[in-house]
C-alpha cells in the first residue's frame, strides 16, 4: 500500500502492504524513479520494459508511479528531460565566455562528443529512438533541441562580445548554430552505429571543419552565394 500526504512525503510498504512503512520526500522519492526508469530504458530499451519493473527496481507500487508520471510514456518523456539537463551543460559550460568563438565551438563540440561517448546507450534510448515512441517523446526531443540551440546561440553571440558583427552577420548565428548543433547530433547518430570509427576528438574536428570553416569566413565578409543563373533557371 503507497499512500503521499499534504507534507510531499511518500509513504511505502512493501511486501503487500505487510511490511514496515517508509517515508521518504517526493523530491527524492520521484529521483530514485527516474534512476531506476532510466537505466531499465537504456539497457532495454523503452518497449521492452514494464513498469512493474520500473517499480519493483524502485521498491514501490505501480500506482504510485503512475500517480507520479501518469503514464509510461510519461514516465519516458521526463528521462528524456533528465538526460538534456547534463548535456546541454556539457556544451554550454565549456570556459564561459572568455573563450574566442572558434575555441568555444571546438570546446562545446568536444565536450558534447565526449558525454554523448560516456552515455552511449542513453543517447541511443531517449534521442535517437524517441521518435518511435508517441508524440510526446518526440515532442519533447525537439523542444529540448530547440532550448539547447537558442542557449549555444546565445553563450556564441556572448563569446563574440569584442567581434564588430553587422545585423546581417549577427542574424545569421541561430541558423549557424541550428548547423552546427545538427551536425553534432548527426555525427553522433553515425558513432552509435559505428562506435569503433572516431574519437570525440576527431567528431569534434570534423564538425568544426564543416560549420567553422564557413561560419569563419562568414564572419569575415566573405559569404558563398550562387550565380544568378542557377537561380534563375537558365544555366
Amino acid at each position: 500500500m503507497s499512500t503521499e500526504g499534504a507534507t510531499g512525503v511518500s509513504e511505502h510498504r512493501d511486501d503487500g502492504g505487510k511490511g514496515l512503512w517508509r517515508q521518504t520526500p517526493r523530491p527524492q522519492r520521484q529521483e530514485q524513479m527516474l534512476e531506476a526508469a532510466m537505466k531499465l530504458f537504456a539497457d532495454g530499451g523503452y518497449s521492452n520494459v514494464a513498469m512493474d519493473a520500473i517499480a519493483a527496481e524502485t521498491g514501490i507500487t505501480k500506482p504510485l508511479l503512475y500517480s507520479y508520471f501518469g503514464s509510461k510514456e510519461g514516465l519516458y518523456v521526463a528521462c528524456i528531460e533528465r538526460f538534456f539537463v547534463p548535456l546541454e551543460r556539457a556544451i554550454t559550460g565549456v570556459g564561459g565566455v572568455h573563450l574566442p568563438p572558434e575555441r568555444w565551438l571546438w570546446e562545446g563540440a568536444l565536450s558534447a562528443f565526449r558525454f554523448i561517448g560516456a552515455h552511449h546507450d542513453e543517447w541511443k534510448r531517449f534521442v535517437i529512438e524517441a521518435p518511435a515512441h508517441g508524440e510526446q517523446a518526440t515532442a519533447a526531443v525537439e523542444a529540448l533541441r530547440d532550448h539547447a540551440v537558442a542557449r549555444v546561440a546565445e553563450m556564441f553571440e556572448l563569446a563574440m562580445r569584442d567581434s564588430a558583427l553587422t545585423d546581417d552577420v549577427r542574424s545569421e548565428i541561430p541558423a549557424q548554430v541550428h548547423i552546427f548543433v545538427g551536425g553534432v547530433e548527426s555525427l553522433a547518430r553515425w558513432w552509435v552505429a559505428n562506435p569503433d570509427e572516431a574519437t570525440a576528438e576527431v567528431l569534434a574536428t570534423r564538425v568544426l571543419n564543416q560549420s567553422w570553416m564557413g561560419f569563419g569566413d562568414l564572419l569575415e565578409g566573405r559569404v558563398w552565394l550562387p550565380p544568378a543563373e542557377w537561380l534563375d533557371g537558365t544555366a
